[in-house]
């Protein structure tokens, strides 16, 4: 995961735009008549043309957040970082559904849109690389990993449940490559497992908790363990090691022919070497 620079919105989703203002005007509608089945708005603004073609723009045809091309291999998905419509919540390892902000669907910035791979996107069963509790050694596990809803709080309580709610107190517990340097947050080891990074413990405690946890949390939900990531990584890991050891040799290479040349030189008198550079350089 890679920090990206979000562009400007498209015309179609800024207050200027008709379009915006019907759908914004068709939210409010259903709210007042709470949540009739028959005024809810279809959503369709986030889905304008212009939409894929900023966010593949801002994201290099890459996914937010494993980073793989999916220009060539699969359709994108438009990921809401906060889910438009419904969340999954974890209460005492129960997971809860509720309503989520409508209002945000159609909203340009950095909380809402993010093109995504389906294997990040999409809950599914994978396998992926964990850590085992008991011994710390790592397996191979089949795990249903995958954003879909998931949008975690550090404090449940400050949830805005409700549409239209005032978001600024939650404290998402996952990485936005928008908002966030993920490299603070991430790293490899030589395998390509990657591996969540602590604050260090001169830091508050509770700062020190909201980093761990956004660390794992990334790791886990958006499935970035899985096996094809892992070997990937440990692929690219294994080439650039033999390049620098090339590069090393080619140094050493160089610096012992760079003596003998030396040494070529100062026994061939300079006459020899003038008749030489006389002879090389003549049409």
């Amino acid at each position: 995961m890679i920090k990206r620079k979000r562009v400007n919105a498209p015309q179609a989703l800024t207050i200027t735009s008709d379009a915006f203002n019907k759908e914004k005007e068709e939210v409010e509608a259903w709210l007042r008549s709470d949540f009739h089945k028959d005024l809810k708005p279809d959503f369709k603004l986030y889905k304008h043309e212009k939409v894929p073609e900023l966010l593949e723009l801002m994201f290099h045809g890459k996914c937010a957040y494993c980073e793989s091309p999916y220009t060539r291999t699969q359709p994108l998905d438009i990921e809401h970082f906060r889910p438009k419509s419904e969340v999954l919540v974890e209460l005492t390892n129960k997971t809860e559904t509720k309503v989520e902000v409508y209002m945000l669907s159609s909203q340009w910035n950095g909380i809402i849109y993010s093109p995504s791979c389906i294997d990040c996107n999409r809950a599914r069963y994978q396998y992926v690389y964990r850590k085992n509790p008991i011994d710390g050694s790592y397996q191979w596990k089949k795990l249903k990993q995958g954003k879909a809803n998931s949008f975690p709080l550090f404090d449940e309580t400050m949830r805005a449940s409700a549409p239209l709610f005032d978001i600024s107190g939650e404290q998402c517990l996952l990485l936005n490559p928008c908002t966030d340097e993920p490299s603070k947050y991430l790293e490899y080891d030589d395998s390509g497992v990657m591996k969540a990074i602590a604050l260090p413990s001169s830091e508050n405690v509770i700062k020190r908790e909201i980093h761990w946890q956004k660390a794992i949390r990334s790791i886990e939900i958006y499935g970035l363990n899985r096996k094809g990531l892992v070997d990937m990584r440990r692929e690219y890991i294994l080439r650039l090691k033999m390049r620098f050891e090339m590069i090393l040799k080619l140094i050493d290479l160089s610096n012992e022919i760079g003596k003998d040349i030396r040494s070529f030189k100062d026994k061939v008198p300079t006459r020899t070497l003038n008749k030489l550079v006389m002879v090389h350089s003549s049409p």
